[in-house]
């Protein structure tokens, strides 16, 4: 795979790909990629023909045919499948995520041209759909999200905690999706404001005690199996009515547990009775339901999963975290809200002719085992049907949010952090904002900027031969 940081590092790799790009391409007399090296070479500028390069690198690897396979699968099979399985789509989330992922980048919903004021050369940028579904479009809402995010962190130590809903549970899920998604966010929020209440009910009462904590919600697994569970990021500190942050770093996780498992088959049955109210169940499923608590009470006697390892990369007690740690990590819990359910490089191949998809997972079972005892890669191979029900499902709902704020990080609540105690800064934070841009991101990600030309001039947004619909805001390409 190209490397596009060694490539500008290692001259020893550097000049083993720009013979290898040359016998690949330059296989007739006067191309127009080699003009463009050519004339960039001569320029004597190191940042010009690298980025000219790397871009026709990259222009190269999108005319492999595994590039963007997850819309061709889905360009192929969707119309068939939305006419066979019409009772699996009935949440308006699902049809317009894939429909916009199936325009992303189409001429006709809209394009921006770039001219060279020196040589005259064109650019055309295609606008994209900013569906959550898009693999192509997931990366800057990932950074807006991780940036949003780490803004609110106070500079302290955090803890990941995992809570997962039992298997024996994760059909309610499915079938009452969003009211039950609701009931676990609110699970989670009764369940760690618990421990506060338990270490000094009275002061935590008195002094209106608070932790601050950011909940994620991840609904698979790497098998892409139906797994609804929540990362919460959470301070390792408590503020009361002195607007103070106060340590507050012991977690049982014997009583997180128990109080979690509780509290959720609670909160469970009461959203049934709810919805029981407005004729979406029958009393049947709720006494159900009621059978099926009784029953999990005995066979998880001691509560169901709750993972959290205190995190090992803060610079020590007093000084919290370091920027970069507390963005890697907000970004690792806030990848799923914005992208789907799988990456492409885990889509081994597609068979258009035979309709058969074959993808591969790393079992979770191997992460802390020895290399002989590990179960290895899982291959999967299925109808391009069954693999689309697996990722349809982890769709969210139109404007049901993922991320959501507790506590002192809260929007609503009257005591947070003073500014001098977040991990960023207003005006570090409203510059990086600033800098979430097409250009900054095809930088991060690819290592050219499409915008420097070949001859080493920058090219300019030509309004007059660009199709801009009006619902497109030029700001997110860099544009004020």
């Amino acid at each position: 795979m190209f490397d596009h940081k060694r490539f500008k590092l290692d001259k020893s790799y550097r000049m083993s790909e720009i013979s290898n790009y040359i016998q690949e391409v330059f296989d007739e007399e006067d191309t127009i990629e080699e003009k463009q090296l050519t004339e960039s070479l001569f320029l004597n500028n190191d940042n010009v023909y690298f980025n000219t390069f790397i871009r026709l690198k990259n222009e190269q690897k999108e005319k492999d045919p595994h590039y963007h396979i997850l819309r061709q699968i889905f360009e192929k099979e969707w119309n068939n499948f939305k006419l066979k399985y019409r009772a699996l789509l009935t949440r308006d989330g699902i049809n317009v995520s894939i429909e916009r992922m199936l325009r992303c980048q189409d001429p006709d919903e809209g394009y921006l041209t770039y001219v060279c004021p020196h040589c005259q050369k064109t650019k055309t940028i295609l606008m994209t759909c900013k569906s959550r579904f898009c693999p192509t479009c997931g990366k800057k809402a990932r950074e807006k999200q991780t940036l949003n995010v780490t803004r609110k962190l106070a500079n302290v130590p955090h803890r990941q905690l995992v809570f997962s809903v039992p298997y024996d549970l994760r059909n309610y899920f499915r079938i009452y999706r969003d009211t039950m998604l609701n009931s676990l966010f609110t699970t989670v929020d009764e369940t760690i404001n618990s421990c506060m209440t338990r270490h000094s009910p009275l002061a935590t009462k008195n002094e209106k005690r608070r932790l601050g904590f950011v909940s994620f919600l991840h609904t698979y697994g790497r098998d892409l199996k139906w797994h609804p569970h929540l990362h919460v990021l959470i301070a390792e500190r408590y503020m009361k009515d002195d607007n103070k942050l106060h340590k507050f770093s012991y977690f049982s996780y014997e009583y997180l547990r128990k109080t979690f498992f509780n509290k959720l088959l609670h909160n469970m049955y009461y959203a049934l009775k709810k919805l029981l109210k407005e004729n979406l169940t029958t009393k049947t499923e709720i006494n159900k339901f009621y059978k099926l608590w009784q029953e999990l009470k005995i066979k998880y006697k001691d509560g169901y999963y709750v993972y959290g390892p205190r995190l090992k990369s803060f610079k020590d007690e007093n000084t919290g975290l370091t920027l970069k740690t507390m963005k890697a990590l907000t970004k690792y819990v806030a990848r799923y809200a914005s992208h789907p359910a799988i990456s492409e490089s885990r889509i081994l191949s597609y068979d258009p002719i035979k309709h058969l998809v074959t993808w591969y997972y790393e079992p979770h079972e191997d992460d802390n085992k020895e290399e002989s005892e590990k179960l290895g890669k899982q291959i999967i191979t299925e109808s391009a049907e069954e693999f689309i029900k697996k990722l349809i499902i982890h769709i969210p709902d139109i404007g049901f949010k993922m991320i959501r704020y507790y506590g002192f990080y809260s929007q609503a609540s009257k005591i947070y952090p003073n500014e001098d105690e977040l991990i960023m800064s207003e005006k570090d934070y409203q510059i990086r904002k600033r800098n979430i841009t097409f250009e900054t991101l095809m930088m991060q990600t690819f290592g050219y900027s499409p915008f420097l030309c070949s001859c080493g001039h920058r090219m300019f947004l030509d309004m007059d031969k660009s199709n801009i619909p009006k619902t497109r805001r030029l700001s997110n390409y860099g544009i004020m």
